[in-house]
């Protein structure tokens, strides 16, 4: 990334102003949905898909070999219609996959067979949600991560570029410890090929398979 720290700064102004004007909107939506009377019987379920690059790790925007908090650690918002657990939050490793149960639970819809997302409207009783979840794994292009909320893995399909860290001692995901710790690993890497069912797919630019 060849940016000066003027250019740098400027973007990173401009993004926060983005922030604002999303801030802004929202809540004129929100004022919109009160006001027609709509607010007490609406589920809102905000949710990102990806964080933004802003000059960590010498990168502006994604990058499928990033995988780290910067992109991978979005916020999702729910408000619940009666305002129930209004202004708490939850460590639950929730995901976009979790929005589908959790909107026909909140409906009184049986989902369907193949969702195998958390319901998370218990959360809004102060319970916590059926489906335990220790871990939590994620693919981008041809690179795949795993974390307990410790140990985080980065790794590209044919595990030539392995990384982890330490989250608990280096919070910020600056030190690569994958020689130290072959154990953690492996381990990692098991909970990716069990959620990709064993296997990982063949990628459709070819890639071998796991």
């Amino acid at each position: 990334m060849n940016l000066t720290k003027r250019t740098l700064r400027r973007m990173r102004q401009l993004y926060a102003a983005e922030v604002t004007m999303v801030d802004v909107w929202l809540g004129r939506f929100l004022d919109r949905l009160e006001n027609l009377g709509l607010a007490e019987n609406t589920l809102l379920v905000l949710v990102s898909d990806h964080g933004v690059l802003l000059g960590e790790r010498g990168w502006v925007g994604k990058k499928f070999t990033e995988m780290y908090e910067e992109l991978t650690h979005v916020p999702m918002t729910m408000r619940h219609p009666a305002g129930r657990a209004a202004g708490r939050t939850s460590n639950y490793l929730a995901s976009t996959h979790d929005i589908g149960p959790t909107v026909l639970s909140m409906l009184g819809v049986d989902e369907p067979r193949g969702m195998n997302g958390a319901d998370l409207s218990p959360l809004f009783r102060g319970r916590a949600p059926r489906t335990k979840r220790t871990y939590r794994t994620s693919a981008y292009s041809t690179y795949l991560s795993a974390s307990n909320g410790r140990w985080l893995l980065i790794s590209d399909r044919e595990r030539d570029d392995i990384r982890l860290y330490d989250r608990r001692r280096d919070r910020h995901e600056r030190r690569n410890v994958a020689r130290r710790h072959p154990k953690q690993v492996r381990r990692l890497w098991g909970m990716i090929l069990r959620d990709a069912g064993g296997r990982l797919p063949r990628h459709p630019d070819g890639g071998a398979e796991g």
